[in-house]
């Protein structure tokens, strides 16, 4: 093994240190990781992360049975084969075979062979362990995106296609920040955080965002960035590329909820007897399979709807502009 090379960054509630002796993992991860505002009131617990090769030990984990049913963390189905202490997985499309093993004091090592690595592999992890904590502190997932602008922070929530991302990169980008473009983690005391720290762009977005031509001619750091239906960006390129910087958390002052239909933008006022189970109706599984989000948490999202103003934005994103629904947004408040 090289020598070990460190990179520290934190996210919401989580700090951490990053060692590998690969230059490319590390600059993945600061990639990803790189954010122009970090929340400060949220208390965080360290953890530590370290990449490993190790064929031996690849080899003893994968070969032990099966304690409990297999999770599934990101995109990924693993087993815990040490009773919570280590999840692995085989080859699956063009991520290698794996473990994710936990030691003492939050301290973690992401196992590989000695043949290829990806750096995607820590981004699962961290990921994973960011959402964990949220998901411990009481948080919902919701199928949703967040940013913030000096009037306040707005929570997009809509089924995919409706303009969530759209509308909360224009919102950010009236000298504000983007927190998330699709999955945002709602804490009972009113916090937001990102659960995607590599946020989905559809085309359709991008487009609208009039950033097409920048992010097809870019080279992104992630290989697998340019897909058919989206693009995969980390925290720099959308600062390089969108033009929005961007924040880890803060705390929620207004609730949309969009609806993709035709018509011009209108917005009217939910109930709060209605806006509970209207954003209840968004929550998505959590990316950490490791742990379930508690029953109080989707109560502690009701009380929250309850006390926030929850509207309703009704609009066409492809035959009408994101800052003509947001102005109509800015009236209703």
């Amino acid at each position: 093994m090289g020598e070990l090379m460190s990179v520290t960054a934190a996210w919401g509630p989580l700090s951490f240190r990053f060692d590998s002796p690969d230059e490319t993992e590390l600059a993945w991860v600061d990639a990803h990781l790189h954010v122009s505002t970090l929340s400060s009131s949220l208390l965080r617990r360290f953890a530590g992360v370290r990449s490993v090769r190790d064929d031996e030990q690849l080899g003893f984990l994968a070969a032990r049975p099966s304690e409990r049913g297999p999770v599934r963390i990101r995109d990924t189905w693993y087993r815990d084969v040490d009773g919570g202490r280590a999840w692995v997985t085989e080859q699956s499309g063009d991520l290698p075979a794996h473990a994710f093993v936990r030691h003492a004091h939050d301290r973690w090592s992401v196992v590989t062979a000695g043949g290829r690595r990806t750096p995607r592999l820590p981004e699962i992890l961290l990921r994973a362990l960011i959402v964990d904590e949220l998901v411990r502190a009481g948080g919902v997932t919701l199928h949703a995106a967040a940013a913030t602008n000096p009037s306040g922070t707005t929570v997009f929530c809509g089924d995919g296609g409706a303009g969530k991302s759209t509308l909360a990169v224009w919102f950010a980008r009236s000298g504000g920040q983007l927190i998330a473009g699709d999955r945002t983690v709602v804490l009972p005391g009113g916090t937001a955080v990102g659960a995607a720290i590599a946020p989905r762009f559809g085309w359709g977005t991008v487009a609208a965002l009039g950033a097409t031509g920048r992010v097809r001619t870019a080279r992104l750091v992630r290989p697998d960035a340019v897909r058919v239906d989206k693009v995969v960006l980390t925290q720099r390129e959308i600062g390089d590329l969108i033009g929005v910087g961007t924040a880890d958390a803060a705390e929620v002052d207004t609730f949309v909820h969009v609806v993709r239909e035709p018509g011009p933008p209108v917005v009217e006022r939910v109930s709060p007897r209605e806006a509970p189970a209207l954003l209840l109706r968004h929550r998505v599984p959590a990316d950490a399979g490791w742990t379930a989000e508690r029953d109080e948490a989707a109560h502690a999202l009701a009380l929250l709807a309850a006390t926030r103003p929850v509207l309703r934005l009704r609009w066409d994103p492809r035959s009408h502009a994101a800052k003509d629904a947001l102005a109509r947004l800015r009236e209703a408040r």
